[in-house]
């Protein structure tokens, strides 16, 4: 057992893909990551347990800026670099 345990890896690698109002995100697994926080324009909107998180609710086309950060053992990384994505236009049909 470690007597000072350390944070998991820093997420690194981050894709995304965008739709009107939802931004789908990827990236490879941390080492040592139980979970991760994610984060949009600065403010946690969710977490989850594995290389993937669904945004939505957003607004059509606006830029979001994304970090992540891993979770372990009540441990937090550093937060990922910025990921920025633009949601699509709208095309006027519901």
């Amino acid at each position: 057992m470690q007597l000072h345990p350390e944070p998991p890896q820093t997420p690194a690698g981050i894709n995304g893909t965008s739709k009107v109002t939802t931004v789908n995100l990827t990236w490879p697994e941390a080492d040592g990551a139980s979970s991760y926080n994610i984060y949009r324009n600065g403010t946690k909107v969710g977490s989850t347990y594995s290389g993937s998180y669904k945004d939505t609710g957003l607004v059509a086309n606006t830029e979001y800026v994304y970090t992540i950060e891993a979770v372990s053992d009540n441990l937090t990384s550093e937060q990922s670099s910025e990921f920025t994505i633009v949601t699509a236009e709208s095309t006027g049909s519901a």
